[in-house]
């Protein structure tokens, strides 16, 4: 298994993904690299993560 932002993927399992995961994965790399860290630092859970990301499609 090889660790990523969420836990792990390939988890054969699936417990602890979001199903949209590779969606929210490419959109928050394509972001600024700023825009990531202060994500980062908010220490968010996986759905308050995900939503915060909606909020940004939305703006954009």
């Amino acid at each position: 298994m090889v660790p990523n932002h969420y836990g792990y993927q390939n988890n054969p399992f699936g417990m602890g993904l979001p199903v949209n995961q590779d969606a929210d994965e490419s959109y928050f790399l394509s972001l600024p690299e700023e825009t990531q860290q202060e994500l980062l630092k908010q220490n968010f859970s996986e759905q308050e993560f995900h939503d915060q990301l909606e909020q940004l499609k939305e703006k954009r």
